[in-house]
This record gives structure tokens, C-alpha cells and sequence, in this order.
């Protein structure tokens, strides 16, 4: 509320030229919403009282899967997501999925694709340091990996029945399976599905937050890395588990595809569809553990960024 509210009046104080919203939400009176041209600075000389504005969209959870969010959250975007969305000079996506979504959706055109892209850390990491994090996190040689905040819409809960399934069927030997993530919201349910899969000897280790400096070895060291998300604005884990050298299993939806490209095994984010692709993970020996190429997402974040720059450049 402090930022819808009051970020306008301190952007304009301080004589701000543009003001980048950059998760979702833009304050009031900035851009399109503003209501006077022009006022004075300290010294008495005119100066824009309104800045221009750029709004970055990084998806649409809150149309496609409000059921998986929090009541806070449901009510910010419901008061104040459409606004910032009509009011912003210029109008970003972090993805093309995103974009043609946001255009069917409200009907609003965004001026510029910026993809994100994996940091410095996300690199092939050795062996050596593989096995080293294997053994800080206590982990076994063989595992599975699943990176993400534990809520709904991470639909972790499908994996984790996916899990059962292969156990119950008995043709593939089931491995243990890290979760990486804070705890969330909405979770109590895929808590109590975890501790099921664990009466019934299949192992799920819960790491809590890993720092970015260890996820390398993580995803490097795992059989495979799992995305089953119901939806993404894009997609970064895959993109960072690729740029590792991991086996990437995950969610068939376009914005997913956009980070993972031809290197990653597609599949149905439901418990059938998880299970399916487990199963030929696990039972194929064209997944025996030899280094994969390694994927270079085809920009960066400096050529992104002075994408994002120019943007800017255009309003100021």
C-alpha cells in the first residue's frame, strides 16, 4: 500500500524522469494516471511533475490460477493490477507467452519482450564440487530434483503423487526427492503428502532456501531436474538447470518453452503425465549419467538489459 500510495509523490520530488515498475504493480499518479504537467522544485524553477512510467508484467496468475494465491494477494492485484496496467507509458513482458496473454486478456499491447536470464553462478559445475554439496545437504548419488516455493501453484503435490504411483507400480526403482524452497502459502495439504510418501519408504528431503552458489551442483548432480508447474511467466529454474548441464523434465506450457527450448522432455503437468515421464526417465538408459551439452539461452543479461535501457532512454 506504502508503494501504490506514496511512490508517486517521492518519484516527483525527486524529480524522477522514469519510474520502472518493475514486478507487476506501478503507484498512482505515475504515467498516464498523472494529473498535472508541470510543478516547481525547491528553487522555484518548473520542472514535470509526472514522471513517465514502464511496467514490467512478469505473468498472469492472478486471471489464469487465482486459486492458488493468497487472499492478500488476490485482493493487491484486484485493486491495483489493472490500473498500473492502463496507466504505464510503456508496457514490458518477460516473455512472449506473457505477452500474448496480457493482449487477450486486457486487450493491452507491451512495447518490449526483456528475457531474463541465468546469472553469473549458473555454470557446469565439477564433479568435485558436486559431490562436496551432495554431502553438506546429506544426499544420496542418485536423486531427484524439484526447485521451487512450496505452494499450489508449483504443483509439487502432482509430483509427489506422481512418486506413489511409480512405487505402488513396481517396475522402476523410485529415487529420493529434494525439494529446494521456502515453505509458502495454501501448503498444509502438500505437507501431509510428503510425510505419506514417506511412510511408504520413498525419501523427500526438504532443504528450506539453498544459496544460488550451491544450486549449480544441485542440479548438475541430479538425475534429473523436475518442473511440473501448472504456470509460469517463464520459467527461470529450467533455464538455470539447463545452463548447468541438468536433465530437465517439465511442464508443457508455451512460456516454459521459451526457457527450455528442444532441450527439455516435455510433459503433462498431471499425475499421469509426471508419472509417464518418470517412468521413461528412469527405466531408459539414454539417461545414464554422461554430461549433457550445455545450453546458452540465446541473449544476456547485459544485451536484456540495455533493451530495457533503451526503454527508458525513449521516455525520458
Amino acid at each position: 500500500v506504502w508503494y501504490i500510495e506514496r511512490g508517486a509523490a517521492l518519484a516527483q520530488r525527486d524529480g524522477i524522469d522514469v519510474f520502472w515498475g518493475a514486478a507487476n504493480f506501478l503507484p498512482k499518479g505515475l504515467g498516464n494516471q498523472g494529473n498535472s504537467a508541470f510543478g516547481t522544485n525547491g528553487g522555484g524553477r518548473s520542472r514535470k511533475a509526472t514522471c513517465k512510467s514502464i511496467l514490467t508484467v512478469h505473468d498472469l496468475v492472478p486471471q489464469l490460477y487465482p486459486q492458488t494465491m493468497s487472499f492478500k494477494h488476490r485482493l493487491a492485484y484486484k485493486l491495483y493490477f489493472a490500473r498500473g496496467l492502463a496507466a504505464a507509458d510503456r508496457l514490458v513482458t518477460n516473455s512472449q507467452g506473457t505477452k500474448q496473454r496480457l493482449q487477450q486478456t486486457f486487450g493491452r499491447q507491451a512495447d518490449a519482450v526483456v528475457y531474463p536470464c541465468a546469472g553469473e553462478p549458473f555454470q557446469v559445475p565439477s564433479q568435485g564440487h558436486i559431490e562436496r554439496i551432495k554431502v553438506r545437504y546429506g544426499l544420496k548419488d542418485t536423486f531427484l530434483l524439484a526447485v521451487a516455493t512450496l505452494e499450489p501453484r508449483k504443483n509439487l503435490g502432482c509430483l509427489v503423487d506422481a512418486l506413489l504411483a511409480l512405487k505402488s507400480d513396481g517396475r522402476v526403482a523410485v529415487p529420493e526427492l529434494v525439494l529446494v524452497g521456502q515453505i509458502g502459502w495454501k501448503a498444509s495439504d502438500l505437507l501431509k503428502q510428503i510425510e505419506q510418501a514417506r511412510s511408504r519408504s520413498i525419501g523427500v528431503i526438504q532443504t528450506g532456501f539453498v544459496p544460488n552458489e550451491d544450486l549449480p551442483a544441485l542440479y548438475a548432480g541430479a538425475k534429473a531436474f523436475i518442473f511440473p508447474s501448472l504456470y509460469e511467466g517463464f520459467g527461470m529454474p529450467v533455464l538455470e538447470a539447463l545452463t548447468c548441464g541438468a536433465r530437465v523434465l517439465a511442464s508443457d506450457i508455451p512460456e516454459i518453452r521459451e526457457a527450455g527450448g528442444s532441450s527439455v522432455t516435455y510433459m503433462e503437468p498431471s499425475t499421469q503425465g509426471i508419472s509417464q515421464a518418470l517412468r521413461c526417465l528412469l527405466s531408459s538408459r539414454s539417461f545414464a549419467p554422461t554430461p549433457l551439452p550445455v545450453v546458452q539461452h540465446p541473449s544476456t543479461w547485459h544485451e536484456e538489459g540495455r533493451e530495457l535501457a533503451a526503454l527508458m532512454a525513449s521516455l525520458a
